[in-house]
């Protein structure tokens, strides 16, 4: 259940905007979870900002009740990051912007694959979906006046900043995964017709995306996309699944 008071303005922002265009209805009790959203035609959203496979028991417990589910998650293109200095942090009106600058990292459906691996059950039933929206956010962080640990005491190396959450600048296009042959587009065309490996599926792909060709190969195999067809030496050698 996601606590409304804690919740971030970027999943409140994303939750709001597909509430709208769904004709939904947002945090709906249901069994022993809340829903996000429920859509005028009864089918189930799900925005999700943090590590999809969080979702897996819900995602689980609605699939069983023939639910239609589509899970709603941010790609990051772009990221700001604004630090501010404050001598209250419980109040805003106190704060005042320390700096500014942008994140070079940038999310692709690649690198979320990370997220996917507790949902690989789910990937290609009938009554699932995932939609990856581009969005452009701004991070947002108390500055320190000392190197500490976050609140829930995660950090291996102390920070001079604290996060105070994320908001969304802009979306642009979104992208829509269900059923295997969407999913099966994240293997490059010219290999879908033979046998591949790892080192092929780098070799197609950019470097940045290339670096995440393991666990493409894990999550579409364990999905039911591809299968491995024997092992030479250290390398397994993949190919489509046939129905």
């Amino acid at each position: 259940m996601i606590n409304t008071y804690n919740e971030s303005q970027l999943h409140k922002t994303l939750k709001l905007f597909f509430a709208a265009r769904t004709h939904g209805t947002t945090e709906v009790p249901y069994k022993n979870c809340i829903l996000d959203i429920v859509a005028k035609d009864g089918s189930i959203i799900e925005i999700q900002t943090a590590n999809l496979s969080a979702l897996k028991e819900k995602i689980r417990l609605l699939l069983a009740d023939k639910k239609k589910v589509t899970v709603v998650t941010p790609l990051v293109i772009e990221k700001r990051i604004d630090t501010y200095s404050t001598e209250n942090p419980e109040l805003w009106s106190d704060k005042t912007l320390f700096s500014s600058r942008k994140s070079p990292k940038k999310e692709t459906v690649y690198s979320k694959l990370k997220e996917m691996t507790g949902l690989v059950e789910f990937l290609t039933a009938r009554n699932f979906e995932v939609i990856f929206v581009d969005a452009k956010v701004i991070e947002q962080r108390i500055h320190q006046n000392e190197k500490t640990d976050t609140p829930n005491k995660s950090r291996r190396y102390y920070k001079e900043w604290i996060k105070a959450g994320k908001r969304l600048a802009e979306f642009e296009s979104e992208t829509s995964f269900k059923g295997k042959k969407a999913w099966l587009s994240l293997i490059p065309e010219k290999l879908r017709e033979v046998e591949f490996s790892s080192k092929d599926i780098k070799r197609e792909l950019n470097k940045s995306d290339g670096k995440y060709a393991g666990v493409l190969l894990w999550v579409l195999s364990r999905g039911g996309v591809i299968e491995c067809m024997r092992t030479e030496g250290r390398l397994k050698i993949y190919s489509v699944k046939k129905n």
